[in-house]
């Protein structure tokens, strides 16, 4: 091969490489797990070293749970550090009532345009339905600064290693997931939820409940 053939070779390489890994982002997150900044996210700053959660006594407190065993199509065993007061959040332990649970960070646009309707939706189903959040590939500080800066009336844990990612098949955030009473995943909506009303009504789909 001549050494021009050889050059539009390698530039034909690099072009096609280029395009396969655009086409693998989605949602600020590429397949190998590395934020990166696309029309709907900001690059996450990824810290260089692993970062403690110091509990936010403003921020609500995750509950205290029993332990329990995982389920069949459920939510994986975890024991993540709060973002506010109160004991590690393991989401297998999510039983009794049903359960709202977003997958989030602070870095991602979409994550911001809906936590406002999941915010208004929690508020006016109450107590009947549990919402819990799981704040992923960020820096503590920043993610609690979003909560306190939207008003978030549920609590979070922080999941810095992004554990959830591959258990609950997560490409990137936001995804929210609807678990019924005995820790069974019975939907889930990946990408922002839109509206208060479109978490009511996934609600109402999931579990036959309204405020």
């Amino acid at each position: 091969m001549t050494g021009i053939g050889r050059v539009a070779l390698l530039t034909a390489c690099v072009v096609i490489a280029g395009s396969l890994l655009s086409a693998c982002t989605t949602n600020g997150i590429d397949v190998a797990g590395t934020p990166v900044a696309t029309s709907s996210a900001v690059a996450n700053p990824t810290p260089t070293a692993r970062q403690s959660a110091t509990a936010n006594a403003g921020l609500p407190s995750c509950p205290a749970l029993r332990p329990a065993a995982p389920v069949s199509n459920g939510l994986p065993v975890t024991a993540f550090q709060c973002l506010g007061p109160g004991p590690a959040l393991n989401l297998a332990s999510l039983r009794g009532i049903p359960s709202v649970v977003n997958v989030w960070a602070s870095w991602c646009l979409p994550c911001r345009d809906e936590t406002t309707a999941l915010v208004d939706a929690h508020n006016k189903l109450g107590a009947k339905v549990r919402f819990v959040g799981v704040d992923i590939q960020d820096e503590a500080t920043a993610a609690q600064r979003f909560m306190t800066d939207f008003n978030v009336t549920y609590p979070s844990g922080f999941d810095q290693a992004a554990t959830v990612r591959a258990p609950l098949r997560v490409i990137g955030p936001p995804v929210t997931f609807l678990v019924d009473a005995h820790g069974v995943i019975v939907d889930r909506i990946d990408g922002g939820v839109g509206s208060t009303a479109a978490v009511l009504a996934a609600v109402r789909k999931a579990f036959g409940i309204a405020p």
